[in-house]
């Protein structure tokens, strides 16, 4: 063991790595002149943990995996503490932004984003590029239904 300022360490020359004694397939090292640390596992990388895990990244944190999947026993909840606006963004395809969250309690569709079924395209909500109008279109047709007690009413109000 090497100690390195004051503290105790082992040091990993290059891009040495530490393996399990069954496989070189899954190994802890470091690249990019210690840049980088690298955990890979051959199947799982798995962190277990009886309290909070806590990652911690200056600009971004990145998921690469076809599956993103959250188990709690509880609600699960996502949350932008960051100061900077609280705006969570879904965005896709090279920095298209589909929707937004902000703090005003409003989901944002953007652009000309819709809302529609997976099997059917052709129907659909969405909003005008200048969120001045809201478009809702049926392939067939629209049905609006309103509910109270036993009185069935609907009120459409058109101006312009």
């Amino acid at each position: 063991m090497e100690t390195v300022d004051g503290e105790e360490v082992i040091q990993l020359i290059g891009t040495t790595k530490i393996v399990s004694d069954e496989t070189n397939d899954t190994y802890i090292n470091i690249d990019g002149a210690g840049a980088n640390l690298n955990l890979t596992g051959q199947e799982d990388v798995v962190v277990n943990a009886t309290e909070d895990v806590v990652v911690t990244a200056t600009e971004e944190f990145t998921l690469n995996g076809n599956n993103i999947s959250l188990t709690g026993a509880e609600v699960i909840t996502i949350k932008n503490e960051s100061g900077q606006d609280n705006k969570i963004s879904f965005v896709v395809n090279d920095d298209t932004e589909l929707l937004k969250m902000d703090g005003d309690e409003v989901i944002k569709l953007v652009g000309t984003t819709k809302i529609a079924s997976a099997v059917n395209t052709e129907s659909y909500i969405n909003a005008s590029v200048g969120g001045e109008r809201l478009n809702i279109k049926g392939a067939d047709k629209v049905l609006v239904h309103a509910f109270k007690k036993s009185i069935r009413c609907c009120t459409i109000i058109g101006r312009g």
